[in-house]
């Protein structure tokens, strides 16, 4: 049995798409604790002002799109709670799936091995947020540093499913003899 996107799905393309040049996802403040307990909390830019910011970009469209409760910070905990909203690996793109590229080589990878996370918007196109614009952008699969998307995360709210083939035919049909009563 095939499937074809759903709405939903070219809804969150959409979605992404509208973010295209925003700095909206540039910054995000959290408090955190310092190790020496005396000098308690500090605001920090765990977006790096906007060199780190792919996670939050690509959860904040699921968030948008009910398909995530909010936004989070690094790929790990990104990919953590998708999983707990019935995400599951996929073999191929499918429009509004999660996009995942390896590490920059400059880069000491983290416990996911994912470096980079976008949004599929089809047509062999994606978005994502771009460290070197610091902004949303769409672009092919491969990044300016010639990486590859590795991975693909997927939920069946992408997927409308084809009817059977039984059910396509129609009900009745006016040739059709019926016994006598």
């Amino acid at each position: 049995m095939s499937s074809t996107f759903s709405e939903r799905a070219h809804t969150i393309a959409a979605t992404a798409r509208q973010y295209i040049g925003s700095t909206r996802f540039r910054h995000r403040y959290r408090p955190i604790r310092q190790s020496d307990a005396l000098l308690g909390w500090r605001v920090v830019d765990v977006a790096n002002d906007g060199d780190d910011s792919c996670a939050s970009f690509a959860s904040h469209v699921l968030v948008a799109n009910g398909l995530m409760r909010r936004t989070r910070s690094t790929i790990g905990t990104m990919l953590g709670a998708m999983e707990q909203r019935g995400w599951f690996p996929a073999d191929e793109a499918a429009i509004g799936a999660i996009a995942l590229w390896g590490f920059r080589e400059d880069v000491q990878p983290d416990e996911t091995g994912f470096g980079h996370s976008g949004i599929v918007v089809g047509d062999g196109l994606f978005v994502s947020h771009s460290s070197f614009e610091r902004t949303p952008i769409e672009h092919l699969g491969e990044l300016r540093d010639g990486r590859q998307p590795v991975a693909y995360y997927a939920h069946d709210a992408l997927f409308t499913p084809a009817l059977p083939q039984a059910a396509t035919a129609p009900l009745y049909s006016p040739s059709q003899q019926y016994p006598a009563v």
